[in-house]
């Protein structure tokens, strides 16, 4: 899991932990085992990112082996809140939609940045990316193959070579279980199932490692959380400061509606 404050200066924080989960199908997949290393359980067989990764196999493992390479987030208004929505939230409107929602995608191509666009217009293959790589789809100035080599997203104006790098701290199972432990008692779905699930939590409190690590959470708005698979979610620092946070509840997830190799419930 990485933890990236949103503050002036970034800073990634790594623990050693993994969520894998299902994902909507844009139409790429297969059941070609996947080149890349990240991608989670619903795209694990997209010939999209195992493409990528075999033209410019060093971003294997790295933040470009994941969706945000061709996929961006966007502006969406549920309830009369509107909230900017990570890369993985934003498709995810599309599978489960949410009614009322202004600004969600209603097709996978709306979800594309400009690298990704270009790259399904090329044909979605290992040879559009090739063909793309002297070009400067997101138009920042560098070609995306300069982009790529750097481990900058060739979809984003706003990531480009040359930009200092985000802190990197790691901590180990060890220090982990040396910071106060945390245990919350949690009953879950009581009218979104069929039966109430009861569960008891333990761990870290996100707040408790921003400190460890120097991160002074008055100074932070919010937390991205993204796991070793490269599903990514954001949390305001209202929910990770919360004395007992709410559940998350994911509907679409139960074998019925996801199939029995893919749902959760």
């Amino acid at each position: 899991m990485h933890l990236k404050p949103k503050i002036a200066v970034g800073t990634v924080l790594v623990l050693g932990l993994a969520w894998a989960g299902c994902g909507g199908d844009d139409g790429a997949s297969s059941s070609t085992p996947a080149t890349s290393s990240r991608a989670y359980k619903g795209h694990a067989g997209d010939l999209d990112m195992n493409h990528l990764v075999a033209t410019y196999p060093d971003v294997a493992g790295t933040r470009l082996d994941d969706c945000q390479s061709c996929h961006t987030g966007g502006q969406v208004t549920v309830s009369g809140k509107a909230a900017r929505k990570n890369a993985c939230d934003f498709c995810h409107f599309i599978p489960f939609p949410v009614s009322g929602a202004t600004g969600a995608p209603a097709t996978y191509e709306q979800t594309l940045n400009p690298y990704g666009l270009a790259y399904k217009n090329a044909g979605r293959s290992a040879a559009a990316v090739r063909t793309l790589a002297s070009q400067d789809s997101d138009g920042d100035g560098y070609s995306n193959a300069d982009e790529i080599t750097d481990l900058r997203y060739p979809g984003s104006a706003d990531s480009k070579p040359g930009q200092a790098r985000a802190k990197i701290l790691v901590l180990d199972l060890t220090e982990l279980k040396a910071m106060p432990a945390h245990r919350e008692f949690l009953l879950a779905n009581t009218s979104k199932q069929q039966f109430d699930t009861y569960a008891a939590y333990g761990g870290v409190k996100v707040r408790d490692l921003l400190t460890a690590v120097g991160v002074d959470p008055a100074g932070v708005t919010g937390v991205t959380v993204i796991s070793a698979d490269g599903f990514t979610k954001d949390f305001t620092i209202d929910v990770i400061s919360a004395r007992h946070p709410a559940a998350l509840f994911y509907s679409g997830l139960d074998t019925g509606t996801r199939g029995a190799d893919c749902g959760f419930v």
